[in-house]
């Protein structure tokens, strides 16, 4: 095929170009602007995602929003990160209950590794 010489190298710029364009979540960042009215509860739960924060809304009230835990949470930790750039782990009993339902802050992200 005509051009196919070249594949490799439009590759390559693509790519290049593309990731100087990529920004990662840095969690240990504090941010310059106000945090959302939300929180993401992520990783090993049944519907992830952005949720509406609300005023004493908790780490159980979170996992309830996702769905709850799917079969493949890992029991010890939960992460939370906050929007300053602070986080905490918080540990599950074996049967997937959280130990300290700490109150959840505007922009938090609460995070529940796979085992």
């Amino acid at each position: 095929m005509p051009g196919m010489k070249y594949l490799p190298a439009v590759l390559l710029i693509l790519a290049v170009s593309c990731a100087s364009k990529v920004q990662f979540l840095d969690s240990k960042a504090a941010r310059a602007e106000p945090a959302p009215y939300s929180v993401f509860v992520g990783g090993e739960v049944r519907q992830p995602g952005h949720f509406a924060w609300t005023k004493g809304m908790t780490l159980v009230d979170g996992i309830q929003r996702a769905g709850g835990f799917t079969d493949f949470v890992w029991y010890r930790w939960l992460e939370v990160l906050h929007w300053d750039g602070s986080g905490e782990k918080y540990r599950l009993t074996r049967d997937y209950q959280v130990t300290t339902n700490v109150v959840l802050r505007p922009g938090d992200w609460v995070i529940s590794p796979r085992w």
